[in-house]
Order: structure tokens, then sequence, then C-alpha cells
């Protein structure tokens, strides 16, 4: 074999390394951007979703607190709006996670039911409190708001519980 023979197998083997190099980088980024799609269309909204719906819940109680204090009507009734509308807000946020296809599996449709669930567990109640704070009923209501104070950490650490989902969920997409 002569010299300008095996230099020119030599470019030809450079060049289809090279060409094969550059093939597989192609197809590693095209990987790499499909799972950062997954994790930028489902996993981060998400995650955006479920934190403004916490916020929502944790905005709604202060008021409630409120309408107990309060003694006059105008007050109470101030309050009683500003948690309805927060309640809202969480609601809305929820069924938005439902309707935007933001469920991944059955797991995490169990959290999103779970919370709907005790959201509207806690709506009961913050109604109940505000009625016997109407009537006038200071002490059953705070006795009230004592008595539930498990029950309404429990949406609180389900909503937690329910983001802590979603965060690990990211890693095994890009996995």
């Amino acid at each position: 074999m002569t010299i300008a023979k095996r230099l020119g197998l030599l470019a030809t083997l450079l060049i289809s390394g090279l060409l094969m190099i550059g093939l597989a980088g192609l197809w590693a980024m095209s990987t790499i951007h499909m799972q950062l799609e997954k994790v930028n269309t489902d996993i981060l909204p998400s995650l955006d979703t479920l934190s403004e719906t916490a916020v929502a819940f944790h905005r709604a109680r202060p008021p409630l607190l409120m309408h107990v204090l309060e003694s006059t009507p105008e007050d109470k009734a101030k309050y009683a709006a500003r948690f309805k509308e927060r309640i809202k807000e969480a609601e809305t946020n929820l069924n938005h996670y439902q309707e935007q296809g933001l469920v991944n599996d059955q797991e995490d449709q169990g959290h999103l039911d779970k919370e709907k669930a005790l959201l509207q567990t806690y709506v009961k109640f913050g109604e109940q409190v505000m009625a016997l704070s109407d009537q006038g009923k200071t002490a059953e209501a705070i006795a009230l708001i004592e008595q539930e104070t498990t029950r309404i950490d429990e949406l609180a650490t389900q909503f937690k519980q329910h983001l802590a989902f979603n965060h690990q969920l990211a890693p095994q997409l890009s996995g």
C-alpha cells in the first residue's frame, strides 16, 4: 500500500470519526432538549401552580381569624369577602392544575384529589367559624379553630407533600 493510499484511508477514517462524534453530539443535545422541554412545560408550571395554591390557602387564614376578632358587621363582612376571595383563588389554581394537563400520573392525581377534598372541608370549617362569629359566639369560634387545627395543618402538609412529589419528578425526567 502506498503512502498516498494510507493518507487517503487515514483522512477517510478521521472524517468518518468526526461525523460519528458530531452525530452523537446532536443526538445527545436532542435528548437533553426533550427532557428540558418536559421540565419547562410540565414540572415548572406544576410547581408554580401548586405554590400559588398554597400561598392562597395560607393567605385565607388571617382573614378568617380577623373575622373572629372584629366586632363590627362591616369589618366582619370585609374579612369574610377576603377569605372567600382567597379560597376561590386556591380552588381556581387547583382546577387549573387539572385543566392544563399538569397531572403526571395516578399518584399526582391522588395528591390533587386529596387537596381538593381538604380545601372543601376547610371552606365548610371557615363558614362555621364565621357563622359563630357573626352570632357573637367568639369563644365558640375560637374553640372550633383550636379543635380543627390538626385538620387545617393537614391541608398545609398536603400542599407541601404534593410540591415535594413534583420536585422529585424533575430528576426522574432528566435521568
